[in-house]
């Protein structure tokens, strides 16, 4: 129910809205008001409708054509950000494909219109973000669209570490080179990233998902980097929606995607809401609840919001 003026209007959520609770924080209050969010994929139609004002001006880097306005070019940024932050909850806006309506986002391009990657690209989003935090723009979480086919690819390790040190959470998809087990990609396999699977409508892991564990090397199996003593490679973290999952698309209207990064974007508007609660909430503290809150059907464990927002 959505109240507009003074009446009411019966208005179904889409289904991941529903599933991870998030309109029942809109209910009491919370919506991730003011929380910033970095984003890395293929960059976002900004002047989307249901985007419009929440992307932080003038913040946008683009390594790859050098765009000085953030755009898209090929549709899973803008899809992701979207699920992230799309809509306004219980006013007025129709498509409320979004989990923390009131966060604000900084696109960051790392991918051409084909959806590949240079190391180049990707490194230089990443900088940029980390160089805003310590400009002072309070950057909270990072969520990101990709993943590298390897879990064993160490590349980003200091790039990752750095944005722990300066209290960025990194949120990262699996992959989706499931479902053997050991195909978690990079950097959802670090321990120091919340690697999220994407989950069907009735609690079970998408078959194309990746699974853990994660690399048994040095330094994934050092026990000084694990959020919790006894992790051992497990991944992924959490799960999310992740199948036919409907948002925001560059031209205006809205489409249903499928993917591990369909799922990622839950994780990232949750934080964002558990922010806008307690602002001093630490990385270890928002993964920590995270992990010790959120439902566990069986073989999964799924995200669950307002378990760890709870009501005052």
């Amino acid at each position: 129910m959505k109240k507009i003026g003074d009446e009411y209007e019966l208005r179904i959520p889409e289904w991941n809205i529903t599933k991870v609770m998030a309109e029942s924080c809109w209910d009491i209050g919370y919506n991730g008001n003011c929380i910033i969010i970095g984003h890395l994929s293929s960059g976002c139609a900004v002047s989307h409708p249901a985007l419009t004002g929440k992307w932080l001006l003038p913040y946008w880097v683009d390594p790859v054509y050098g765009g000085s306005q953030p755009y898209d070019d090929l549709g899973p940024g803008t899809h992701a950000i979207g699920v992230i932050c799309g809509g306004d909850g219980f006013g007025p806006f129709v498509d409320d494909i979004g989990i923390a309506c009131g966060s604000r986002f900084i696109p960051a391009k790392c991918t051409n219109n084909q959806g590949a990657a240079q190391y180049y690209w990707i490194d230089s989003c990443m900088q940029y973000l980390a160089n805003l935090k310590q400009s002072g723009v309070d950057i909270r979480v990072i969520s990101n669209c990709w993943s590298a086919a390897k879990g064993s690819d160490l590349h980003w390790w200091n790039l990752i570490l750095n944005w722990k040190n300066l209290g960025v959470l990194p949120v990262y998809p699996v992959g989706g080179g499931g479902p053997s087990a050991g195909t978690v990609g990079s950097h959802a396999s670090y321990p120091t990233v919340i690697g999220v699977g994407p989950l069907i409508s009735g609690d079970n892991i998408a078959n194309f998902s990746s699974r853990g564990p994660a690399p048994n090397i040095n330094p994934i199996n050092d026990p000084s980097y694990w959020y919790y003593p006894s992790w051992n490679l497990l991944k992924p973290d959490i799960s999310a929606p992740g199948v036919s999952i409907r948002s925001s698309v560059p031209n205006g209207g809205y489409a249903t995607y499928s993917s591990t990064a369909r799922a990622t974007p839950h994780i990232s508007g949750a934080v964002a809401i558990l922010l806008q609660k307690n602002p001093n909430l630490t990385v270890i503290e928002l993964y920590d609840l995270l992990r010790n809150n959120c439902d566990q059907p069986g073989q999964v464990r799924c995200i669950l919001i307002i378990t760890m927002v709870g009501e005052d």
